[in-house]
């Protein structure tokens, strides 16, 4: 008896889950056993009360609660947003089948939804892809659409990575397509940043000229105007691109927005240091650099390591002469710099237990900065590391560091890159066994 009584009868599981998910993807949209249709714009989409509300608690409120006046009725109609319109099917469809297909163009739209009916593993896909697919060509690019949204809604961590990338890559941004729907306070965010990294301010200008003639903005023009002229640093373009601005017919239509503009960067650019000590130019943003990689500004060195998987760990070393100030007039004043880099990790003295000396190399990729002659001022430096993604190159690691060289001559940043990934196979710092970094001296 008690033999019979421990005795487990053989059996196993059956997983039949394939089939059981393609039969649900078979009811989407399917009118024969419907009940409840699901009105967006002009599209007519049949579904059923238990998928929704499976997925959905909104949905579950909105088909079960007596307190929504619709709960009851067959059928539902939805106020969506062209934006979250034209994605709404595919949307659906996953509630069946737990399958979509997401990618650059419709990734905001499908997390606006995931966020309105608090689907929260759509929401986590989403949010995932957008983290892993923010750098794409210029004219595919939707960073600031992405920054915008997750800002506004709370999705910390993703404007987090969007803001870095628009601070890193405006060269990128001013040619995407979202720049000429963007919100004014995203534009206002960017003029008054002086950490982001582009080609000279011209080219920024020539961005807010074309967001301002947007038919979108054309209602608010003169307020426009006056908003965003205040923050481009016209003073920190050479004459002849003041010159080139002037000729432009939007600005003759508007002078009177840029004619004080335009006197003070006239100005400035005339104008040595030694005259302007009381004019307070030093004093607001608009005559402080930017980080501009352009070479005409010579705040800009880029250190190019050519065949850098056949070289052996060796010490790049140049000299860099840096502009003290903004001003055109001060051209011929510059600071003079030592950069030395080791690509493949930095060579330390060591000691053998036996106290003979030798070296021994580490995986610090390392960038030293000293300035020539004795220099008393602090500088804000950015080093920024050139990465490549299917044919795009932009900026994929900064470090910025605000240093007092009258308390320590030399200053270095250890770790610029992890030696692992720059030297992997897949590396995404090489582009024809090329290595690039930029260094951005400015001066506090």
């Amino acid at each position: 008896m008690d033999m019979l009584a421990t005795h487990t009868p053989a059996g196993e599981w059956i997983t039949n889950d394939r089939q059981i998910l393609d039969s649900f993807g078979r009811l989407y949209n399917n009118p024969e056993i419907s009940d409840v249709t699901l009105h967006v714009e002009d599209t007519t989409y049949y579904a059923h009360k238990v998928f929704l509300a499976n997925a959905s608690d909104v949905f579950k409120v909105m088909l079960t609660s007596r307190d929504w006046q619709d709960s009851s009725k067959p059928d539902i109609y939805l106020d969506e947003p062209y934006a979250t319109a034209t994605v709404f099917g595919e949307f659906l469809r996953y509630i069946y089948t737990g399958q979509i297909y997401i990618n650059t163009d419709v990734a905001v739209s499908l997390l606006m939804l995931a966020d309105k009916y608090n689907m929260v593993d759509l929401k986590k896909a989403c949010q995932s892809f957008m983290e892993r697919n923010f750098v794409t060509i210029a004219a595919e690019n939707h960073v600031l659409s992405w920054y915008q949204y997750s800002k506004r809604c709370g999705h910390k961590d993703l404007e987090r990575i969007c803001y870095m990338f628009i601070q890193n890559n405006m060269d990128i941004i001013l040619e995407s397509p979202d720049w000429h729907s963007m919100e004014k306070e995203t534009l206002l965010m960017i003029l008054r940043s002086s950490d982001i990294i582009l080609t000279d301010e011209h080219k920024l200008y020539l961005g807010v000229e074309d967001w301002l003639t947007q038919p979108i903005n054309e209602n608010d023009l003169q307020q426009n105007l006056k908003d965003t002229l205040q923050h481009v640093r016209f003073p920190m373009m050479t004459p002849k691109q003041l010159i080139s601005i002037e000729k432009r017919e939007f600005v003759k239509e508007n002078w009177q927005h840029y004619q004080e503009c335009m006197l003070n960067a006239y100005r400035f650019n005339s104008v040595p240091q030694c005259l302007r000590q009381n004019e307070n130019f030093d004093e607001v943003e608009i005559y402080t650099h930017r980080n501009y990689t352009h070479a005409e500004y010579n705040i800009c060195a880029t250190i190019k390591i050519t065949q850098y998987s056949q070289r052996k760990p060796f010490e790049y070393s140049c000299s860099f002469d840096a502009a003290k100030t903004g001003s055109y007039a001060d051209n011929c004043h510059k600071y003079k710099w030592e950069l030395q880099f080791w690509p493949r990790g930095l060579q330390k003295p060591a000691l053998t237990e036996f106290g003979n000396a030798y070296m021994i190399q580490t995986d610090e990729v390392t960038l030293a900065i000293t300035p020539q002659g004795r220099n008393e001022n602090a500088f804000k430096i950015v080093a920024a590391v050139i990465g490549y993604e299917d044919g795009l190159q932009y900026v994929k690691h900064v470090h910025r560091i605000t240093h007092d060289f009258g308390t320590k001559m030399m200053f270095r940043i250890k770790h610029l890159i992890k030696l692992g990934d720059l030297m992997s196979d897949s590396s995404k710092y090489l582009n024809a066994d090329c290595l690039q970094v930029y260094v951005i001296i400015r001066q506090v």
